[in-house]
């Protein structure tokens, strides 16, 4: 179905200035995964799926933040657990 990244995969999302986020957990389907092909660096553009896991302290503000941004960026689904 696709590729699943640990919290160490950035995701470019701009350039000039760069954006780059990395989610928690994150899912790419195997479609785009051939279509980018081999890449150096951080992967181009936000995955189809981003996971946050949330603190404790996070409060519902913060957690509407990130789903925000993500969704922002044209990521298809953006969880926060």
């Amino acid at each position: 179905m696709g590729e699943v990244y640990a919290a160490e995969t950035g995701f470019k999302l701009t350039s000039n200035p760069d954006t780059v986020l990395a989610p928690d957990i994150s899912f790419v389907s195997q479609q785009r995964v051939e279509e980018v092909g081999e890449t150096e660096g951080y992967w181009p553009g936000a995955p189809d799926l981003a996971v946050e896991v949330l603190s404790p302290s996070d409060n519902a503000a913060e957690v509407e933040t990130k789903v925000l941004r993500w969704l922002g960026y044209e990521t298809k689904t953006s969880l926060g657990r």
